[in-house]
């Protein structure tokens, strides 16, 4: 591309800028009126519902987090120590909880593992406090 050509294309370019920033000007100082600007119509409030009060952490059932978007903050912290609550966990297209508690039902209903050995695999792998999040 020439230097003519491209100072061409960039004066166009220069001229539909300057064309928009006169026009956002002129309606935003109210020279256009704008639809949802006019003010000669009534107006109805709308009041929204009260929302459900939250539930607060119970300290002694629960390790409580309050995740900020700081590198100090409990999400971060609990992200990095390999700390992360969740209800469904997926990996490849696979949910490893699902695979595993087949597994154990497997290895339960071959014979290979009693009610009692199934019993004592679920409460070892219970957390004795589980993370939940802290309102404020």
């Amino acid at each position: 591309m020439d230097a003519k050509t491209y100072l061409k294309i960039s004066g166009i370019n220069l001229i539909f800028l300057s064309v928009g920033i006169l026009v956002g000007i002129a309606l935003m100082s109210g020279v256009i009126p704008v639809h949802a600007q006019v003010t000669d119509k009534a107006t109805t409030k709308v009041e929204r519902a009260p929302a459900a009060p939250i539930p607060q952490c119970d300290d002694s059932r629960f390790e409580c987090v309050t995740p900020l978007m700081t590198a100090s903050s409990a999400g971060f912290g609990t992200v990095l120590a390999n700390r992360i609550a969740s209800d469904q966990l997926m990996v490849n297209g696979f949910e490893p909880l699902k695979l595993h508690d087949a597994t154990i039902s497997t290895l339960q209903s071959k014979g290979y593992l009693t009610a009692g050995d199934v019993k004592e695999i679920v409460e070892a792998g219970r957390v004795k406090k589980p993370l939940r999040l802290k309102t404020q």
